[in-house]
């Protein structure tokens, strides 16, 4: 991140570390009031003027755009040059996101067409998401899946609902998301993508059993194509993972059964000879 006033090498202090790490991690409710201790306490005019900095650029980042002006404002006393220099890019990035969401939202008020609707709805919650307003994205999507469940925009609404879960670390709403797409959009490749991140996600949320779990269904779902072997193999690594490797090659030896003379059979009998 940069404010306009960058620390010397080697001073910074570990309060303003700590904030940074809370604005890059996106805590910003944390790194706010970090960096309001900081100015309050602190009398180096280099770690104030950056606190000022990542103030107003949190409120940014969550496109808050009143809420930058504000604080510019208020910490103006504080830092003048950033507060001036920011003021600046929250004015461009404001006109940027209503020269994005104007002309969707015109589309959205005057056309006729269900389709061409859809598409701009989908647009102006991609807008929200890029302009850092979650909620409104969020809210944008779900009134799109509500009012146009069948449309292929709902399905992409979906899949970002799933994403923005994963994003802050929320991985069970992410599977269900992913659930979701699978259930309501079978034999789309929107669905293909769901059941392949399903098992990803448990991983992540350290439940390797349910991710096994979540690969069979896959390769069940579409066997015998490179996604089935794939989700095979994936089985196994997971059990060597666990330090299992009786199941890492009972898997092996059923994926060999399963492929007999081919590439994937030699590739499955080469791992168990490795063990």
């Amino acid at each position: 991140m940069k404010t306009g006033v960058e620390p010397e090498v080697g001073e910074m202090d570990p309060k303003l570390a700590e904030a940074l790490n809370a604005f890059g991690s996106s805590r910003y409710d944390e790194c706010r009031k970090l960096a309001e201790d900081l100015i309050s306490a602190g009398d180096n005019s280099s770690t104030r003027a950056e606190c000022v900095g990542i103030i107003i650029l949190s409120h940014l980042q969550q496109g808050d755009f009143d809420g930058a002006r504000k604080a510019a404002e208020r910490l103006g006393a504080v830092s003048p040059d950033v507060c001036q220099d920011l003021l600046q890019q929250v004015s461009r990035e404001e006109r940027d996101y209503q020269a994005k969401i104007n002309p969707l939202q015109e589309i959205i008020a005057i056309s006729r067409d269900p389709a061409e609707k859809a598409r701009a709805e989908l647009q102006v919650a991609h807008a929200h998401r890029i302009f850092g307003r979650l909620e409104m994205a969020e809210n944008s999507y779900q009134r799109l899946i509500e009012q146009r469940p069948k449309s292929p925009e709902a399905a992409s609404a979906v899949s970002q609902l799933a994403s923005l879960a994963v994003e802050r670390g929320d991985y069970a709403a992410g599977i269900r998301r992913m659930e979701q797409i699978a259930g309501r959009y079978p034999k789309t490749l929107a669905a293909l993508r769901a059941y392949m991140a399903i098992p990803r996600l448990y991983l992540a949320q350290g439940e390797p059993e349910l991710a096994v779990t979540a690969y069979s269904v896959l390769a069940k779902r579409y066997p015998k194509t490179p996604t089935a072997v794939s989700a095979e193999f994936a089985v196994a690594g997971i059990y060597l993972a666990q330090d299992k490797p009786e199941r890492a090659i009972e898997t092996y030896a059923a994926i060999a059964k399963r492929y007999p003379k081919t590439q994937t059979a030699v590739d499955a009998e080469f791992a168990i000879a490795k063990l």
